[in-house]
């Protein structure tokens, strides 16, 4: 029997989806399930939606309604046309006019459409399996889309990121947002408790230079690491000698390694 013909195989608003990853991953305000862990190679929602409803969807299926559900707020000849735009230097006011792709809510008449032309394709129970799922922005975007999905990680860092990003927040619903706030919370405050005590305070004795500056220590002692301390200031140190004082009396970590020259000074540690 013969496979039908999809839409990802005869068009795809490519150049649309690529401003919209562009938009997505610009902004320093990445989506949550980026925010979850650093991993390499994870993939943008718009272009893994995409991925999802461009393989199950009939070649025929109406464009506008497609762009509709991949979050476009404007049509993706119009997008790409603002970011020509922006990028020969114009000033578009209001920008693209419309939020990000990934945080758009879907319609549900353009979902129901979508499962319908689906259903009537590839028969119902329809299922998507990502078999490399990494991170797991294809399954994601399976869900909520509304289809089953299956994923399969072999690393285990991976796998953890995937459990937390697609399984939990639909098998816990609100309640996993509410216990993890919580958690968060009592987590900066021990963190912040802990590093407000590795604050060194120093004062350059220095007639061109007097001021006291204050350097936050990062101790990777969360990794399990050599406790070391590495801190730059940014001051001209014209004596050899420079009083270090720690706040809430704990002794002195940092000893100056260059004192003259480079505008940046290197501080050596000791364990705390």
């Amino acid at each position: 029997m013969s496979r039908p013909r999809v839409l990802i195989e005869d068009w795809l608003p490519a150049a649309a989806i690529g401003v919209e990853c562009i938009r997505e991953r610009s902004t320093g305000q990445q989506p949550p399930d980026k925010r979850l862990h650093v991993w390499w190679a994870r993939r943008p929602l718009t272009v893994s939606r995409a991925a999802v409803l461009g393989s199950l969807l009939p070649a025929d299926f109406p464009k506008n309604v497609f762009e509709r559900l991949l979050g476009f707020g404007r049509s993706g000849n119009e997008i790409v046309e603002v970011r020509r735009l922006m990028d020969m230097g114009y000033e578009v006011p209001g920008g693209f006019c419309c939020d990000r792709a990934f945080k758009r809510s879907l319609r549900f008449d353009d979902l129901d459409l979508a499962h319908d032309a689906a259903s009537r394709l590839w028969g119902d129970g329809i299922s998507v399996i990502d078999p490399m799922a990494g991170g797991g922005s294809i399954p994601l975007e399976a869900v909520r889309l509304g289809f089953r999905a299956f994923a399969n990680e072999y690393n285990p860092v991976a796998w953890s990121i995937l459990e937390a990003t697609v399984d939990y927040p639909f098998r816990f619903g609100d309640k996993l947002g509410q216990q993890t706030r919580r958690w968060a919370k009592v987590w900066q405050e021990r963190v912040e408790e802990r590093l407000t005590r590795a604050i060194i305070q120093w004062e350059a004795e220095n007639a061109l230079t007097k001021e006291t500056v204050e350097v936050a220590v990062w101790s990777e002692r969360w990794e399990n690491r050599e406790e070391c301390i590495q801190a730059e200031a940014e001051h001209y140190i014209a004596e050899k000698t420079c009083r270090l004082t720690l706040s809430q009396g704990l002794p002195s970590l940092a000893t100056p390694v260059k004192l003259r020259g480079a505008l940046t000074s290197t501080w050596s540690g000791s364990r705390i």
